[in-house]
């Protein structure tokens, strides 16, 4: 998983949004206050059994003692990190095109080499994307395997489900 589920200018993970993740509990209730809204809390947010609990009850505010402001440099961080994350993905795709990979039927005409040719991360991302988009597991342990066949130059690397990589 990335970090793109962090604070900044709302949230997406597949078809959830989160549009009011960078607003504070207080901002949300103020808000909801000028409106004469009632607001609810869910229980589930008062118990430590939960992870995302545990940090917001004892991980956040000590961050918040040494530094006020860290939820707006984490929330810029994060925007940061979505935008780059996005440009690497844009890039990877492009490689994927020029190099025959993408689609659902990539054997025709692939070139590995060009693939290859292209900076590590780069080349790393472009295989994760692949994976994914053969709803096959988006595993650094099976994109390494997959960079491994291609540099010792194999013609034909059977994945799974008949999936090839030539």
């Amino acid at each position: 998983h990335s970090m793109e589920g962090g604070p900044g200018g709302g949230s997406r993970r597949g078809e959830i949004v989160r549009p009011l993740i960078a607003c504070s509990r207080e901002m949300v209730e103020a808000y909801l206050q000028t409106l004469g809204q009632p607001y609810r809390t869910d229980s589930t947010n008062l118990s430590d059994s939960y992870a995302r609990n545990r940090i917001r009850h004892l991980v956040l505010p000590p961050m918040y003692q040494v530094h006020p402001g860290f939820d707006r440099s984490f929330a810029s961080m994060t925007e940061i990190n979505r935008q780059e994350n996005d440009y690497l993905n844009r890039q990877a795709r492009s490689l994927l095109q020029e190099s025959g990979f993408a689609g659902e039927t990539p054997e025709r005409g692939c070139q590995a080499g060009k693939l290859l040719k292209a900076d590590r991360v780069l080349c790393r991302r472009a295989l994760l994307l692949l994976l994914g988009d053969w709803q096959l597991p988006q595993e650094r342990r099976w994109v390494e395997a997959i960079l491994e066949g291609l540099e010792r130059g194999a013609a034909v690397l059977e994945i799974r489900r008949g999936r090839r990589v030539h």
